[in-house]
């Protein structure tokens, strides 16, 4: 999964053999923030699948077979919240950053709050 930050500032790559997740500085052309969390398995079922920045490019959401979406604050390069899915494959932000949508291999939309804080 590969995802640039509304700005263009930034690049998020998840890593498909850890499931870790790289910021990189398009500016610098440097490594930023390593986010781990999600449970990468031998066979590649629970790798990262799907990135979203916000659109004010402060918070990135992580999907994974490994059944969580994961929100992360990308300055800090901390987890702030994960959330039990049945084996999401896609999340989106909606435009105003309130909300973020993912759908799972079985076809199921579910809409999310962010938390609070």
């Amino acid at each position: 999964a590969i995802a640039f930050s509304p700005d263009g500032k930034l690049l998020a790559v998840s890593n498909y053999d850890t499931s870790n997740i790289l910021i990189w500085n398009m500016d610098t052309k440097e490594a930023g923030s390593l986010l781990t969390g999600h449970v990468p398995n031998d066979d590649g079922t629970k790798t990262v699948n799907s990135l979203a920045f916000s659109p004010d490019g402060t918070l990135l959401v992580s999907a994974s077979y490994d059944s969580t979406i994961r929100i992360w604050d990308v300055q800090a390069g901390t987890q702030l919240a994960s959330l039990d899915a049945d084996q999401p494959a896609v999340v989106a932000f909606s435009p105003d950053g309130t909300h973020f949508a993912s759908a799972g291999v079985d076809g199921v939309v579910h809409l999310w709050g962010l938390p609070e804080g």
